[in-house]
């Protein structure tokens, strides 16, 4: 089942081309991963995604669904406890359950933290209680921009290990990433932007197979010089 498609979608701001005739799927399960360098427009198709938005040119279409997302401003509020952001959250989602708060922050490592203010945290934990709320909204599809940006080997390997289990339970995920590595290990699929334009497109078994195995390969023959 697709749950979003990128049909010909281009976005220009201010005269400038961001994106250029991008179009991909992203099927019910998947771990999507959008892999390339600073500047090559995968944030501003996780903004079309989000219908922060609006294309320029084509269509982009999203199923409904429980969405939730990470960004690199966290909305989070910052003099509140960990707790009592996860109860606004619940609250305005009109579903709130004291109970299962706290069953989620224990499940994100944050429960012994639960009452500290949300200030006092690290960045790890800062992007542990943004997944506490995907979780708590039972988010069918997660939309993740540069995750683990600045977190420790630690708090990567724990993000990573979340993301895997997530999706082993259904979740569909939608990842942009400059971090090869990362990619390499998360996801079932790629797309590859350089310059606004979509260059690489397919499930990471296939396109393995085709560069002998290496991603590093694959993502250095999609260079400038090679494009």
């Amino acid at each position: 089942m697709t749950i979003l498609e990128f049909k010909n979608v281009s976005k220009s701001i201010s005269k400038k081309n961001i994106i250029s005739d991008v179009s991909f799927q992203v099927e019910h399960g998947n771990v999507f991963g959008l892999l390339g360098p600073n500047g090559a427009g995968k944030t501003t198709i996780i903004r079309l995604i989000l219908g922060l938005l609006k294309p320029s040119n084509g269509e982009v279409c999203l199923k409904k669904e429980k969405n939730g997302v990470i960004l690199h401003d966290n909305g989070l509020y910052l003099e509140l406890s960990g707790y009592e952001n996860l109860k606004i959250f619940g609250l305005l989602q009109g579903n709130f359950d004291k109970t299962e708060v706290y069953s989620v922050l224990e499940e994100v490592g944050l429960a012994k933290v639960a009452k500290d203010p949300v200030r006092t945290y690290s960045q790890g934990m800062k992007k542990r209680l943004c997944l506490a709320r995907c979780i708590l909204r039972k988010a069918e599809l997660i939309v993740l921009d540069e995750p683990t940006v600045g977190l420790d080997i630690d708090g990567k390997r724990w993000f990573v290990n979340k993301i895997k289990e997530l999706s082993k339970n259904g979740t569909t995920i939608i990842i942009s990433s400059h971090d090869l590595s990362e990619i390499n290990i998360i996801c079932t699929h790629i797309a590859i932007i350089r310059n606004g334009k979509l260059l690489i497109n397919d499930s990471i078994d296939k396109l393995r197979k085709s560069f002998d195995g290496s991603l590093e390969k694959l993502y250095l023959s999609t260079g400038d010089d090679n494009v």
